[in-house]
């Protein structure tokens, strides 16, 4: 009986040592949930016995494997956090480990929703004289991101005159720090896009106003010290004669190598004008450009580096059958011999749902395009869309987000950050109804979030003019609210901060 009982606890023991060694060399890979933001999901990982290569993988969808997934980030090391970044908040992730034998464990993880809470939403107190209406023109953040300069005018209601065009320096909180009339005289006439009137800050450090005259065809430009705004120095640059007529409107424009690079004239098919100026007012060169009969003419046109034209816009396009459609367009025009030339033009959309480009800017050789797309049955399908494209007008990559149905879309401000994110500021318009959005993308276009200024439909007469971000996730918008009542209206500062 002793003997079987030495028996039994020598196999125990012996069988017990071989389970651990088992087990000791059984691949093991765990992950657990460390952090969770609105956007991104941090990941504990423990891993042993495995040499071949791993992965964490992570999608939406439950059903995911090595094949099919959304992301797939490596993992160098055998225990460790991992982040799983750019993701959309308020949705559900499955996220689980892969290596060449198997998978880990599978998570789930909700990312959190985004929280937007207004710090600031202020009456300027920029009150038009009576019987006045005051419009924001233009708007710019200084480059140390403390002050803010905007262009106010007022426009007589009875006859429709525009006067008093001001230029106003105020601090991130909406106060006032001074005021300068800049020009108390007709001006141009409003457009969609304020184009007239800028705002731009030289590289001596001042800022030079640009404005123009619609009864005496000059194009304005007055440089202010941006300390105490005090005037430096004033000086009109007539227009040559074009086509027998003659505008101020700005359909091109560039500051580049100390240069202020203007295209103005009065548009479509008729002759334009360009000139340079140096930051002291010196004319460099100008020039009637004469319209070629055969081109489209130049609209929200930029300066490229090799002296070509780039022009990014909504333009007609006629099909097969003679009908016309609006189309998303890019096109490049050389001003070489003082002709305008189209060196190439390209179409984006589908024929039959107007589609549009709206606003653009260039950067790192792309071009970076936000607009609208109107699919094959216009409003019906209507989306918000943006594109990367490159210099010669190849698609990166685009996106498009559902939008609202019957609605119209005004592209006002589009920006990126340091970070390369995107942000968009659109006006929604539909008969009395008037939403503003902010929405963020990543630099591959990808949504990240939207702030609206009304849930769902808005009668507020709020427009906006320009968005910035004036530190991380912190933003500034600006614009004007106006009523039915004569002689009202007032410049609103709205601060939002977004976690």
């Amino acid at each position: 009986m002793k003997h079987i009982i030495l028996l039994f606890f020598f196999n125990f023991i012996f069988f017990s040592c071989r389970n651990e060694e088992i087990e000791s060399t059984k691949p093991k890979f765990e992950i657990t949930v460390n952090n969770v933001t609105n956007n991104s999901i941090s990941i504990n990982y423990n891993i042993q016995n495995i040499n071949s290569e791993k992965y964490l993988i992570c999608s939406q969808s439950e059903d995911f494997d090595i094949q099919n997934y959304q992301v797939k980030i490596p993992i160098q090391s055998n225990e460790g956090t991992l982040t799983v970044s750019n993701l959309i908040a308020n949705k559900k992730y499955y996220i689980k480990g892969w290596y060449a034998s198997g998978y880990s464990n599978t998570i789930t993880s909700n990312t959190k929703e985004f929280t937007f809470t207004t710090t600031t939403d202020k009456n300027l107190g920029l009150n038009p004289d009576n019987g006045n209406f005051i419009y924001l023109m233009h708007s710019e953040l200084d480059p140390s991101k403390s002050y803010l300069y905007i262009i106010t005018r007022q426009i007589q209601q009875y006859p429709t005159q525009a006067k008093k065009i001001v230029l106003h320096k105020i601090d991130l909180n909406g106060n006032l720090l001074w005021s300068k009339l800049i020009q108390d005289s007709d001006s141009p006439s409003v457009s969609l896009k304020h184009n007239g009137h800028k705002i731009q800050f030289l590289s001596d450090n001042n800022i030079a106003v640009i404005t123009g005259k619609s009864n005496q065809k000059a194009t304005i430009i007055t440089k202010i010290n941006p300390i105490n705004g005090d005037e430096i120095w004033k000086k009109e640059f007539p227009l040559i004669d074009a086509d027998g007529y003659q505008g101020t409107t700005i359909f091109g424009y560039s500051y580049h190598n100390n240069v202020i690079k203007i295209i103005t004239g009065p548009g479509d098919w008729h002759n334009s004008e360009e000139v340079f100026i140096d930051n002291n007012g010196n004319v460099l060169s100008q020039r009637t450009i004469i319209q070629n009969p055969n081109n489209q003419g130049v609209s929200n046109g930029k300066y490229m580096n090799d002296g070509s034209v780039v022009s990014i816009s909504a333009q007609n396009k006629s099909s097969q059958n003679t009908l016309w459609t609006v189309e998303g367009c890019i096109r490049k025009f050389d001003f070489s011999n003082s002709t305008s030339n189209t060196l190439w033009s390209k179409y984006y959309g589908d024929y039959g749902g107007d589609d549009g480009f709206e606003n653009y800017f260039i950067k790192n050789n792309h071009f970076y395009i936000d607009g609208f797309y109107g699919g094959n049955s216009g409003y019906s399908d209507k989306q918000h869309w943006i594109l990367k494209t490159d210099f010669d007008g190849n698609i990166i990559w685009q996106n498009k987000l559902p939008a609202k149905q019957y609605f119209i879309y005004q592209g006002l401000d589009f920006f990126s950050d340091d970070q390369k994110n995107l942000y968009s500021l659109m006006n929604e318009i539909a008969t009395q109804y008037n939403v503003i959005t902010l929405t963020k993308f990543d630099e591959n276009g990808n949504f990240i979030w939207e702030w609206s200024d009304g849930i769902g439909y808005n009668t507020d007469p709020f427009i906006a003019n320009r968005a910035f971000e004036i530190n991380n996730n912190e933003f500034i918008i600006l614009g004007d609210r106006s009523t039915n009542q004569t002689g009202i209206g007032h410049i609103r500062l709205l601060r939002i901060k977004v976690d």
